[in-house]
């Protein structure tokens, strides 16, 4: 599960768009980002042959954040900043299984139905170095590439027990896991 999730955290500092702010000249400045995750993949490592357990791979999608950082311009085009943010979406979790699809029955009033379902959750706090490319225009872009450490929870499952009215997810995985994480950036200020 370790694996799993640490491939989330990097997926997840990879994949995020926000806005930078335009630091005009030498000194501090402040920044507050909100992006949108639009890519990203959560492979899941099922206990080996244990029928109906998760496999595959289930997509991130409608992940909203927001981040707020602090920085120094030191007016030679580079700029040092310190960033925390937060996000969390759903999953669109996988409708494989491990081995063959259970077909057993519960009983008691219950059944058994493929039920896809998951919520990720994102912290993280970076330190980026930033070059902003000088122009006479009011819009000046920047690459830049951040490391630091990043936090991910993720609740995931496709099967569950149902008497109509109440569910219960029966397998899949609610774990987290904090681990390095890296950034690239590019844009415009």
């Amino acid at each position: 599960m370790k694996r799993t999730l640490m491939c989330a955290t990097a997926a997840a500092a990879l994949v995020s768009v926000g806005a930078v702010a335009n630091a005009d000249e030498e000194g501090w400045y402040t920044r507050a980002d909100i992006g949108y995750t639009f890519a990203g993949n959560i492979d899941h490592d099922p206990e080996p042959n244990i029928i109906g357990t998760l496999a595959g791979n289930s997509d991130p999608n409608d992940i909203l954040g927001g981040w707020l950082g602090a920085g120094y311009d030191f007016g030679n085009n580079f700029r040092l900043e310190l960033t925390g943010g937060y996000r969390s979406g759903d999953v669109d979790a996988s409708t494989s299984f491990n081995g063959a699809s259970p077909v057993a029955t519960p009983g008691a009033g219950f059944n058994l139905v493929n039920a896809p379902d998951g919520n990720v959750q994102v912290w993280d706090a970076m330190a980026n170095l930033l070059y902003d490319f000088g122009n006479e225009s009011r819009v000046t872009p920047y690459l830049g590439a951040g490391v630091g450490i990043a936090g991910v929870k993720a609740d995931i499952g496709n099967l569950a027990f149902t008497d109509g009215t109440q569910t219960a997810r029966i397998n899949g995985f609610s774990d987290s896991d904090t681990s390095f994480a890296y950034q690239a950036l590019a844009g415009v200020g």
